[in-house]
């Protein structure tokens, strides 16, 4: 024989399986708190408890057929939420490996464009360094291709040291302004690590 409790709760299920929607309203308040604490307890995630306690009882009510025949309600219901957290367990970890092969790759194809940037910009370099009116180009492969000092390379052409640098100042002006068509943020700082890094 069923206490008066138990009487109750079974007139309340009866309802809520028959589509009462004001029964499922007190199932909700009576249960909420009672599951909200598990799974707080069992997760030490306020937003995790809160999520299955929800799925917990859209299944409920989803399933609200099946009330009829549940015994043990209390029983059941802990059941539903404790299964429901362990499969939010599953799915957070396959979401984790699936992020980590998505950075992977992404990892991978950042590396494979950054390759390609590098040798574009080296080929438009050469490029460019090619046009530069000769006496540019020269004191400029000197100093960067050859290393020479501004004084080595006055000597080497018979010119003057000032001449040297208007040389050298004219062609980092002029590979800036070539190089800018294609790649907006050339500055000269860049310009002499793309020399001292292709020019080979």
């Amino acid at each position: 024989m069923l206490s008066a409790s138990e009487d109750r709760e079974r007139c309340l299920l009866d309802e809520v399986a028959n589509g009462n929607e004001r029964a499922y309203t007190l199932l909700f308040q009576t249960y909420r708190p009672k599951i909200y604490s598990f799974i707080f307890r069992i997760s030490g995630s306020a937003q995790s408890a809160e999520d299955v306690t929800q799925d917990v009882f859209a299944k409920i009510w989803q399933t609200r057929a099946d009330l009829v025949r549940i015994k043990n309600f209390n029983a059941y219901i802990f059941r539903i939420a404790h299964n429901h957290f362990l499969n939010a367990l599953k799915k957070m970890a396959k979401e984790t490996l699936v992020l980590q092969k998505i950075e992977k790759q992404s990892a991978t194809v950042e590396e494979a464009s950054e390759v390609l940037e590098k040798k574009e910009l080296r080929r438009l370099f050469h490029l460019v360094v090619d046009e530069l009116p000769q006496k540019q180009k020269m004191v400029f492969l000197l100093s960067k291709e050859k290393g020479m000092k501004q004084e080595e390379i006055s000597e080497r052409l018979n010119i003057s040291v000032v001449t040297v640098k208007s040389h050298m100042t004219q062609a980092f002006r002029s590979i800036r302004k070539k190089l800018k068509t294609v790649h907006y943020f050339v500055t000269i700082p860049l310009i002499i690590m793309l020399s001292c890094l292709f020019m080979c």
